[in-house]
């Protein structure tokens, strides 16, 4: 049986708030260069050392986890002297500069200046969960850095996401560009163990793995995930 996460209009301003801007899932938002990559990158001479990105179900796995909040309309970037500034055509305005966290770090290769997108929805989540709210993972071609934060369940989460503009950037972030990728897990205590002899059960998994050419993770590891 699904769980259910609830997305809600932003309870501060629902009056900015359109369904049309509700986050989607993940899945949706697949990049191009993903979809582009073939399976095996030339020369085929040995399919063994020529497997892409593409062969990695982990990888995948990352990019299609969760919902998505994205850009409702196109943000042109303009850099002047004292850095960049933003512009749009159409309310909500979809970012704000930020002065809150000025003394957080700056990621290497980005503006010190410190920015946010403006959320219209929030979130409930199903009792017992939380979420990892954090830049669309493995989304390197962003021009853009996200900060990271994990909600718990029990208010409608909602509020504004912060991020840092990559340096020197100038151009048009297009409609639909993925901001924060949301992630629900369940809320539960871990403790950690230390296994001191694995070597006979590794060795098994390892002589199974090699009758494969590729595909041995897919077949007999991986769990399927839905987000709808």
């Amino acid at each position: 049986m699904s769980k259910i996460i609830k997305f809600v209009p932003d309870y501060d301003n629902p009056e900015e708030s359109h369904w049309g801007e509700v986050p989607k899932p993940a899945k949706n938002f697949i990049p191009d260069w993903y979809k582009k990559q073939s399976y095996l990158i030339p020369p085929l001479d040995n399919p063994l050392d020529n497997l892409s990105f593409k062969a990695c179900v982990p990888f995948l796995d990352s990019l299609t986890s969760g919902y998505m909040m994205y850009t409702s309309q196109e943000i042109a970037v303009v850099q002047k002297d004292h850095g960049p500034i933003f512009h749009w055509r159409t309310s909500p305005e979809p970012i704000m500069f930020r002065e809150a966290l000025h003394n957080l770090p700056v990621p290497a290769g980005h503006s010190k200046k410190h920015f946010a997108w403006k959320v219209p929805f929030g979130f409930l989540l199903p009792k017992g969960y939380s979420a990892l709210i954090t830049q669309p993972l493995n989304r390197f071609d962003l021009p853009f850095t996200c900060v990271s934060g994990i909600v718990d369940e029990g208010v409608p989460w909602t509020g504004k996401f912060s991020f840092f503009l990559k340096e020197g950037f100038e151009g048009i972030i297009p409609k639909e560009t993925p901001f924060a990728q949301i992630i629900p897990f369940k809320t539960e205590n871990w403790k950690s163990e230390t296994l001191e002899d694995f070597s006979q059960q590794a060795k098994e998994i390892s002589h199974k793995k090699q009758t494969y050419i590729s595909g041995y993770y897919k077949k007999f590891i991986h769990n399927k995930k839905k987000f709808e």
